[in-house]
């Protein structure tokens, strides 16, 4: 047996335990007692997340449990345990947890671990539950805790492992996990056997496209004039047939067609005219008209240019405008007639502001005026009432008789009213000027508030008023507007005259430059006429041919021309696609024929494969049907006469009044898996029911807790602990008595160290006197949890060491 030995447990603000504390644990038996809340849980926790680097009971409900670990009013928790004897020197299982989750170093191995939560540990959540824990709630019984406590039992790691490895060969479809391959050559063999039959398929469909193909390239090649050996590869023809480019040919076609047509339209447009005197008379009207503006402009066009120039001195984003244009004065008239409404506006609001202004501070004056007067009332009002009234309110309750409480004279002496009268007449009128106050100090709010909007509405409008500066601005530029209102309605006729001329030379001016410009036309259409005859090779314009004519002989031997090149750019494209598809048919056909002779030699290969596969899954079902028969039998023989024992001793410890004894059982089908499962016998022997259905409410704890410490004692004590949380729930004192004696044993007989935490205070006290050191060097620590004032965890230690009896040495 181990003698291993948990030293000491150090916890900082671990769940409800808030500040740090260190726990001694160096003794044979722990006792822990606390109040609901002080932690005792908490520190069974954190000494399993120190030695195993998780708390087991929180990670079932949660995975993200380690964010519940850390005390509410902390950032930060950790634990840290130390034991000795584990290993050479003494070790240490560190564990902190942040906002990030837990860092941890556990003090025992992975293996350890494992043992320690399921053999050492019983916490208080998993006392409840540990028959039905134990019983199943997995899919599969080979992954139960009660299956791998039967296989540490019985050694049968090896059996299992083989078994489980060989579980797969069973069944050809389990073999899709664990031997993907092999189901995959399964499933592939049929496949490439359609796949192959599919591409021998396509190859023979390719071959009659291929045929159709050539069938329709042969007489195009012909019609070009083009000879393709046979032995010519497809490619060296796409490069023959590729070589050849009608574009350029077409697009030089298609630019002379266009300079022919547009020629013909300029022509049909021109009327041709010998008539030179035409022209000279033009030329005379248009320098008579020309003189006769230039004559008006240095006249009474002075005087129009002068007004245009005044006009934009004060306007300069005015519409510009040439002298002859109709009608420009009257669209300015209408300009400045609007600018002039405009400023004529904003002088009457500046005036309408000035007014409300001075009307506002007005206002203002006698806003304040009236403040000042209710301020000075409600000054008045204050001084006289309020702290009197108070006082003498207060001294009111202590008048008993006419003897003044302040000065101990007699009040008859002064008034035949009683002095308690007198001074509640006193407080009653005070307090009608206290309502004074209040009807005032509402007059006042509202004085205020009326003062204040006057205030933002005169500066409001103050921003918008003009300054005198800017009005007399306004007036300056209205009487210019004015001004220039009746210029431009007495220049009317003089520029309606100069329009008249301006207009007349511009006509004049316009049909000389036509005239020109037909001229010039066409002798750039002769010149056309000579060049594309020179460019198409042919005949130049004759003496007798007109320019049309010759122009649309020239069309037809162009379109003639593209016609060809058309023709011979269809066939040569029909060629190239032709050729393109049968070399793409050529290449899949060669890719086909490479892909059915791969696909032959794979499902040779594949068959053959299958074949061996399936010679050593037979040979694995058969070596997996002899160590399932081993494994049963192992079972039959040795697990109830073993275990049932050990759980039935301690059962009848515990619980000697009951008349089932919970047991193990395993199912006689020798064809399935052999599993062990829970059930109740009878004291004669008789089979039961499930331990859950047929023990009492104390006597299924006292089975769940026995199961528990059968667990623990049929193995080997490589870890010799015991820790338990609250584990008396239901019991009664027969059973708590004989389970402090069980204790007691485990303890001081078998040498285990046991750790209990316990929530009633007289089982608590019971517990220490019982497990008290009973020979030298024995120990005993009790440790009590609670809270001081500022909810921090105090923990108070108790080392209970062994002591000889008085009356036994005097004896």
């Amino acid at each position: 047996m181990s003698s291993a030995r948990l030293k000491s447990l150090s916890i900082t603000n671990f769940r409800s335990i808030r500040g740090t504390i260190n726990v001694p644990l160096d003794a044979p038996v722990v006792l822990i007692h606390g109040q609901n809340g002080t932690g005792k849980t908490s520190l069974l926790s954190a000494l399993e997340l120190a030695l195993t680097g998780r708390v087991q009971s929180f990670q079932r409900i949660d995975v993200n449990y380690a964010a519940h670990l850390i005390h509410k009013e902390a950032q930060s928790a950790s634990v840290k345990a130390a034991c000795e004897n584990y290993g050479n020197d003494t070790q240490w299982g560190v564990a902190t947890i942040d906002s990030d989750g837990i860092t941890a170093t556990p003090l025992l191995s992975s293996d350890d671990s494992h043992h320690y939560g399921e053999r050492c540990f019983l916490a208080q959540a998993t006392l409840g539950r540990l028959l039905e824990l134990y019983e199943g709630g997995s899919a599969r019984q080979s992954e139960t805790p009660l299956t791998r406590f039967v296989k540490d039992l019985l050694g049968l790691d090896h059996l299992d492992a083989l078994i489980d490895g060989l579980h797969d060969a069973g069944d050809v479809r389990r073999l899709k996990g664990t031997v993907p391959r092999y189901w995959e050559v399964r499933e592939d063999i049929p496949e490439i056997g359609k796949r192959s039959v599919a591409s021998q398929k396509e190859l023979a469909e390719l071959r009659v496209r291929m045929a159709a193909f050539r069938t329709s390239l042969d007489p195009i090649l012909v019609g070009m004039a083009i000879s393709v050996p046979a032995e010519m590869p497809l490619e060296e023809l796409a490069r023959l047939l590729g070589s050849a480019n009608e574009d350029a040919p077409l697009q030089e076609l298609a630019g002379l067609q266009r300079e022919v047509s547009s020629a013909r339209e300029q022509w049909n447009v021109l009327v041709p005219t010998d008539s030179q005197a035409e022209i000279v008379a033009l030329e005379v009207e248009a320098k008579r008209t020309e003189a006769r503006f230039r004559e008006w402009e240095l006249g009474p066009g002075r005087e129009v240019e002068a007004l245009k120039t005044k006009v934009r001195s004060v306007l300069p984003s005015i519409e510009h405008s040439d002298l002859i244009s109709t009608p420009w004065h009257l669209s300015w008239a209408s300009v400045v007639r609007r600018e002039m409404e405009e400023r004529a506006s904003a002088l009457s609001q500046s005036k309408g502001l000035d007014e409300r202004i001075a009307q506002l501070a007005q206002e203002i004056a006698q806003a304040k005026a009236r403040d000042q007067a209710l301020e000075g009332q409600l000054n008045q009002l204050a001084i006289s009432s309020g702290p009197l009234a108070q006082s003498l309110s207060e001294i009111l309750t202590h008048i008993q008789s006419d003897e003044c409480p302040v000065c101990m004279r007699d009040f008859k002496e002064k008034s035949d009213l009683p002095l308690h009268a007198f001074v509640a007449n006193r407080v009653a009128a005070l307090s009608e000027n206290a309502s004074r106050i209040q009807e005032i100090s509402r007059a006042r709010a509202l004085s205020r508030s009326a003062s204040s909007a006057l205030d933002r509405e005169l500066a409001a409008l103050s921003s918008r008023q003009l300054n005198q500066s800017a009005t007399d601005t306004l007036k300056s530029v209205q009487a210019t507007f004015a001004e220039l209102l009746s210029a431009l309605a007495g220049i009317g006729t003089i520029a309606a005259e100069g329009t008249a001329i301006g207009e007349a030379a511009l006509v004049a001016a316009r049909r000389l430059s036509e005239r020109r410009h037909r001229d010039q036309m066409a002798t750039a259409i002769r010149s056309v006429v000579d060049r594309v005859g020179a460019l198409l090779g042919l005949q130049e314009l004759g003496a007798s041919e007109t320019i049309d004519a010759a122009l649309g002989r020239f069309d037809a031997v162009i379109s003639a021309r593209k016609q060809r090149l058309l023709r011979s750019q269809q066939d040569r494209r029909e060629a190239s696609r032709l050729v393109s598809n049968l070399t793409d048919l050529r290449d899949r056909a060669g890719r086909l024929e490479l892909e059915v002779a791969q696909f032959e030699q794979r499902l040779t290969r594949l068959i053959a494969s299958k074949h061996n596969a399936d010679a050593a899954v037979e040979s694995a079902k058969a070596l997996a049907r002899g160590a399932r028969e081993t494994k049963a039998n192992i079972v039959r023989r040795v697990f109830n006469e073993s275990l049932n024992t050990l759980w039935k001793d301690l059962f009848v410890r515990l619980a000697p009044e009951e008349p089932f004894v919970p047991s193990f059982a395993v199912p006689p089908d020798a064809s399935g898996s052999v599993e062990a499962i829970l059930e109740t016998r009878y004291r004669n022997g008789g089979i039961g029911g499930n331990p859950r259905e047929m023990l009492s409410a104390g006597n299924l704890n006292t089975a769940a807790l026995t199961l528990f410490l059968a667990l623990h004692l049929s193995v080997d004590a490589h870890l010799p602990w015991l820790v338990i949380d609250d584990p008396v729930q239901s019991m009664d004192e027969v059973h708590i008595a004989q389970f402090a004696a069980l204790l007691r044993t485990l303890s001081k007989q078998h040498g285990r160290q046991v750790v209990i935490a316990v929530h009633e205070k007289p089982l608590f006290d019971y517990l220490s006197l019982e497990l008290s050191p009973a020979f030298q060097n024995d120990r005993l620590i009790t440790i009590e949890l609670a809270r001081n004032a500022s909810g921090e965890t105090v923990l108070k230690y108790e080392p209970i060491v062994w002591h000889r009896d008085s009356w036994l040495t005097a004896a």
